[in-house]
């Protein structure tokens, strides 16, 4: 057998295989015995057919697996003998293998690329701040006695004004029809707040109690039920009571009321969760930073199908958190979907090489991941998953999936070995010298596929794992460019009270995404 390989590109090979004659022979004899084990013709016995009408009846089927025969070997050989990692599915044209003749195929196939660490410790990552200040604190105490208000009557006045709360009916129409869902009775509104229509509950304003108008209003252009965004709406309202928001005072007994022991108890309490959020947003933006120093220190050649499968990742995943939250299919148009794959092109990359990368670095530090900690981790994810733990170790008990657990892991203890190596200053990372790798251990099969769990915990969130000759690990970065966006009609204001239809079209609230309602 003749291998040629010609680079065509970075990662990119073209291999030319001819298999001699005797080749091709022996592979139709083989293929003949196979195929007469079961064939059936009228008057043989099953098994018994002559070669001759074997051959005859047969012949295209021969063909076509004998042609599959010496693809499959002849492509794997040269794999082999070329030391080629492929990481996509070859393209191949062939002409029909014939008896006597010599057959050859051509594969295009798309490689590993050869990466080299040029440095990965002293790269530059500084660390972020989390302080808590009093503002801070006061605006989520805010918060909370603004959800614990009571609502009470306004008795003093009989004109709305903004922050009011008004207790109203209104009925929509649109070109004269009433819109379907665009009906409420005892309807909450609050002057000013958000999630209404634009000019709705403004449209409120300086109206007496009780007494009838009509609002005006356009819906928008992007309004997730398709057949009113962009029309005009017109909006008879009936405003019954006036009532006012009545916030609890700022002390002890509010604080007891919430749980705490006092109000500096409470204020603590704030403090100790805001920095913890602070926290694990300085962790994500130290990770995140590091993955681009790391890409911009190694550079290398990356294939693009790895970039547009982790790409087309992102935004399955990001689909399947929509349907999770909301219940419903991502609904994007052609356009849509085409800019969402090109604002995410970049950010699948830095995915692709950072994981990678990690990969190399892991292998650089003969880093490896214990059954122990394997263990360890499997039973940390299962207490958290409660009723799930026993689905979630079933999960992880096949050796595929185990697999994706172990490179996880392994990726975790280089991010952990790079950040605790890395610089916090310019002048630092300057200083740092360039690392001379130690040999590397021989690389351990990679999974064929990313894989993403629906395990919602951190260390078996939603994510496509890297693999060293596949695909990119979700290093936890912001899928920003496919967002989540709830398409259900929000009835947080509606407070108990009954609406014709499950759509609260006052309360518009809109979605980034033209979706249907």
């Amino acid at each position: 057998m003749q291998v040629q390989v010609e680079k065509t590109g970075p990662t990119q090979r073209k291999v030319v295989v001819t298999v001699p004659a005797k080749d091709v022979d022996a592979a139709f004899d083989k293929i003949l015995r196979e195929v007469g084990k079961s064939a059936q013709l009228p008057g043989f016995r099953q098994g018994k057919v002559p070669r001759g009408l074997l051959e005859a009846h047969y012949g295209d089927q021969l063909k076509r697996e004998v042609k599959n025969e010496l693809v499959s070997s002849g492509l794997s050989s040269a794999i082999h003998d070329h030391t080629l990692t492929p990481i996509t599915s070859p393209k191949i044209e062939s002409g029909t293998p014939a008896r006597g003749g010599d057959f050859s195929f051509t594969a295009e196939i798309e490689i590993r690329p050869e990466i080299e660490l040029k440095q990965y410790k002293g790269l530059l990552v500084p660390p972020v701040e989390t302080p808590v200040s009093d503002a801070e604190i006061g605006a989520e105490l805010q918060k909370m006695r603004t959800q614990a208000a009571q609502l009470v009557p306004v008795t003093l006045r009989d004109v709305v004004q903004a922050g009011d709360v008004v207790l109203m009916d209104y009925e929509a129409h649109a070109g004269g029809v009433p819109v379907k869902g665009g009906k409420a009775d005892n309807a909450l509104i609050e002057i000013g707040g958000d999630g209404y229509l634009p000019g709705f509950s403004d449209g409120l304003l300086g109206a007496k109690v009780p007494s009838e108008r009509e609002i005006a209003v356009d819906f928008p252009a992007d309004y997730t039920v398709k057949e009113l965004a962009g029309q005009k709406a017109t909006f008879k309202v009936k405003v019954k009571e006036l009532k006012h928001k009545e916030l609890p005072a700022e002390d002890d007994d509010f604080a007891k009321d919430m749980g705490a022991e006092s109000l500096q108890a409470l204020r603590d309490q704030i403090q100790k969760s805001i920095l913890a959020d602070k926290t694990r947003a300085a962790e994500h933006e130290r990770r995140n930073k590091l993955f681009k120093a790391l890409a911009d220190a190694n550079p290398f050649d990356m294939p693009p199908s790895m970039v547009k499968a982790q790409a087309e990742r992102m935004i399955a995943n990001a689909a399947m958190r929509v349907k999770q939250l909301t219940g419903r299919e991502l609904q994007l148009s052609d356009d849509e979907l085409g800019k969402l794959r090109a604002d995410s092109a970049a950010d699948a990359e830095l995915q692709v090489r950072s994981g990678m990368l990690l990969i190399e670095v892991a292998q650089a530090e003969s880093m490896q991941v214990t059954a122990k900690e394997i263990e360890a981790e499997i039973e940390a994810m299962a207490s958290m998953a409660g009723n799930e733990a026993p689905r979630l170790r079933a999960y992880y008990a096949a050796p595929e999936n185990r697999s994706y657990l172990e490179y996880r892991l392994l990726e975790d203890k280089a991010i952990k070995l790079l950040l605790d190596h890395a610089a916090k200053t310019p002048e630092e990372a300057a200083a740092a010298p360039k690392v001379t790798p130690r040999p590397k251990a021989a690389k351990a099969p990679a999974p064929e596929h990313g894989h993403p769990h629906d395990h919602d915990h951190e260390h078996a969130a939603a994510h496509a794992h890297a693999h060293p000759a596949t695909e990119a690990h979700d290093h936890g970065h912001d899928h920003a460019h496919a967002e989540a966006h709830d398409h259900r009609h929000d009835h947080a204001h509606d407070h108990g009270h009954d609406h014709d239809h499950g759509h609260d079209h006052a309360h518009g609230h809109r979605s980034a995404k033209k979706g249907k309602g």
